[in-house]
């Protein structure tokens, strides 16, 4: 009897040790598909997020363009009624905007958030200075695109 039960011990220590490889190789199995389903994940955002900064940025670069054109115009304007000055710097100023559209729309996103982190680690407070501007121009086109107020609850 003590033989026998010396050999059922014996074979449950190898059935706990083969239960603990395989609940080992399992874990380790899972652990890989989690890892590989992150990869996949991040990859999958990457793109997605590279594929919506780049059609935000040529949106950008566009209406840069079209905001060169209207000071071009504007510029024009101004030299047909006679004040050639301010049409020079209204030049100036649609020429420097349409090279900074091509720019931009000819550089890839990476190549942008590379250039604009130089630029933060070179002039932190001029950096900072232009942030809290584009903030500001943000918030006021954001405001002057919301819906307009009704003029019953513009009175209130």
């Amino acid at each position: 009897m003590a033989t026998e039960a010396n050999q059922a011990a014996v074979d449950l220590g190898a059935a706990v040790e083969q239960a603990k490889t395989k609940v080992k190789s399992k874990a380790k199995e899972i652990v890989e598909q989690s890892q590989t389903t992150a990869t996949s994940l991040a990859d999958s955002a990457r793109g997605t997020v590279k594929s919506t900064l780049s059609g935000q940025k040529d949106n950008v670069a566009d209406h840069l363009l079209a905001t060169a054109q209207a000071i071009q115009s504007a510029g024009d304007q101004l030299k047909d009624h006679g004040t050639p000055f301010v049409s020079a710097y209204a030049d100036k100023a649609a020429a420097s905007i349409t090279d900074f559209s091509g720019a931009l729309k000819e550089k890839q996103v990476e190549q942008i958030v590379a250039d604009t982190e130089a630029f933060a680690r070179r002039s932190p407070a001029l950096y900072l200075g232009a942030a809290v501007v584009a903030g500001l121009v943000a918030a006021r086109f954001l405001k002057s695109s919301g819906a307009p107020q009704s003029s019953a609850s513009a009175g209130r």
